[in-house]
């Protein structure tokens, strides 16, 4: 999981950088290019800590919960403005690749890698037979 961090972390700055670079700050991009970096800052500091120790998913899935809403808000928002030809075509599509990429990792934070018994439930015969008591 830790590398997946980091390489989610580097993968939503870039667009979010180039966001800020190529189109400037404005009323379009301040807050999409300011939630992305700071999942991105936020991603890549987890990501770190988790290569040293055994982290929760707490964290990063509260701090991506949070920048999906924010970017998906507008994305949207975007999106109803691009076709009213109002906002630039590279703005639509830079929020809304920061936006897919933060989607997509949240779901592979709450749903991907998790061990056999977590899906199991472990209230079957076979699965308290496989898991060892000290205490019988």
């Amino acid at each position: 999981m830790a590398g997946f961090l980091i390489m989610y972390g580097t993968g939503v700055a870039v667009p979010s950088l180039l966001l800020l670079l190529a189109v400037g700050p404005g009323r379009h991009v301040t807050v999409p290019a300011s939630a992305g970096l700071a999942a991105a800052v936020f991603s890549v500091s987890w990501g770190v800590a988790a290569t040293f120790s055994q982290q929760g998913r707490a964290g990063p899935t509260f701090v991506l919960f949070i920048a999906s809403v924010v970017l998906l808000m507008h994305s949207i928002s975007l999106w109803f403005e691009f076709f009213g030809q109002d906002a630039p075509l590279l703005t639509v599509a830079l929020v809304s690749l920061s936006c897919l990429l933060t989607l997509t990792f949240l779901v592979y934070l709450l749903f991907a890698e998790r061990p056999p018994s977590f899906s199991a439930g472990g209230n079957d015969r076979s699965s308290r037979r496989s898991q060892s008591n000290p205490f019988r």
